[in-house]
């Protein structure tokens, strides 16, 4: 009888059948099928995790955080707990639950989405500091700019070129105009970093992550935003060439930035933890398979490699 072996990838076990005895996946020494091949450190790390998370979900559980959830949920939902419900039968009362707490939800998220989310309207910009800071060509270039008439007038003048002081002396005079612009560089990047910024939070999903985040936000007190986080993702690509003139579409898969909102019932931050990077912080990730089959291509940061998730 074949043997069905559970993998648990951030969430319920996933069943498979490995195939009957006498298959190579069952000759001595190979591993058992379903099972990721593994090392030492891999090993190690997997055992630290299970005890920072261990760690935190007690204390969450002790200090009363998750029946505080639990208690939230139900009133955004509309929901007596079972002992409130057996209160109420008991005393023969109907049983009917006023949603005033979804009332304030939805008031305060609209009044936030409204501030922090408006469609068309984005709730930021980006603007150079009063002194901002540019790149010596930038600088070199304003006094280049400057200095290349008056060398050329004062050369038709005297028949010979200027000496450095009546140089220096003619940069000094027209230091505003070096000064502009090297603001008006400064602010031209601000602009176009801003364009660039706004392009990724489009593309990654910021609106929707940010309205699931004050959705969060109005019910449970407490939020969380991941992003930027680089994830693959696969594209439509229309490329055209000597082989097909009408064109193609293919699927390419890149690498993307994206946002997400995490439900608090998925944190588990450290005890004791002030902010998410007081120590350790623990969340809890569901993948469906095919979303962990991108995310094990994800180019390594340092060499560019892909595939830091080891295959089964």
């Amino acid at each position: 009888m074949a043997r069905t072996v559970g993998i648990e990838v951030g969430g319920a076990p996933s069943m498979a059948t490995p195939p009957a005895a006498g298959s190579p996946a069952e000759e001595p020494g190979a591993p058992p099928v379903g099972e990721a091949k593994t090392t030492p450190a891999l090993s190690m790390l997997a055992a630290h995790v299970r005890v920072v998370f261990e760690e935190a979900a007690n204390h969450r559980r002790a200090t009363g955080v998750d029946d505080r959830l639990d208690e939230l949920l139900r009133m955004s939902v509309g929901k007596y707990s079972t002992w409130e419900e057996a209160e109420i039968r008991a005393t023969g009362a109907p049983l009917v639950y006023i949603p005033v707490a979804d009332k304030k939800h939805r008031a305060g998220a609209a009044m936030l989405g409204e501030l922090f989310n408006n469609p068309g309207d984005k709730c930021w910009t980006l603007t150079p500091t009063p002194d901002p800071t540019v790149p010596k060509w930038v600088r070199e270039r304003a006094i280049a700019e400057v200095v290349a008439p008056f060398v050329e007038l004062w050369t038709q003048e005297h028949g010979a070129p200027p000496p450095k002081a009546e140089v220096w002396r003619a940069v000094l005079k027209r230091a505003d105009e070096i000064d502009s612009a090297r603001r008006a560089f400064a602010l031209r990047a601000a602009r176009g970093m801003e364009e660039r910024i706004h392009d990724q939070m489009v593309e990654g999903g910021w609106i929707e992550a940010l309205n699931r985040y004050v959705d969060d936000l109005c019910i449970y007190g407490t939020a969380f935003l991941r992003g930027p986080e680089p994830r693959m993702r696969r594209t439509v690509e229309y490329a055209s060439d000597d082989a097909a003139p009408g064109g193609k579409v293919r699927v390419v898969e890149d690498v993307a930035l994206s946002f997400d909102a995490i439900s608090p019932f998925d944190v588990y931050p450290a005890p004791g933890a002030r902010d998410v990077n007081d120590g350790p912080l623990v969340l809890k990730v569901r993948y469906l398979p095919d979303e962990l089959r991108l995310a094990s291509r994800l180019p390594d940061a340092k060499d560019g490699r892909k595939g830091w998730i080891p295959e089964a």
